[in-house]
């Protein structure tokens, strides 16, 4: 199973990158316009901004898929011990079942 943003996630990250975009925009005519130190730090800052948000999604992401991952393992493992007290369950019977022929 594959890990999945949720809706509200998506809004939130799709309206950041929308912002994002129209800021920069109007930062990089400005500076094609002008040049200015104090507007090169404001792209700078932009920038860094752009990056520090990409990596706290970039971690959300990684959170999410190995936990994900970690519920996944977890089930599995349940699945494979439910089998194996079943089979054992099967395999006592029968053992059982044996003890008595012998018995006679």
């Amino acid at each position: 199973m594959k890990y999945m943003t949720s809706k509200i996630e998506n809004l939130k990250d799709l309206e950041f990158y929308s912002d994002y975009d129209a800021l920069a925009s109007i930062l990089l005519g400005w500076s094609k316009k002008k040049d200015n130190e104090e507007l090169d730090l404001c792209i700078k800052s932009c920038t860094g901004i752009a990056f520090y948000v990409n990596s706290l999604q970039m971690d959300r992401w990684g959170w999410k898929k190995a936990v994900s991952e970690y519920r996944q393992d977890k089930c599995r493992a349940v699945e494979r011990a439910r089998k194996a007290e079943a089979l054992l369950d099967e395999l006592k019977k029968e053992n059982n079942k044996l003890k008595k022929l012998v018995n006679l």
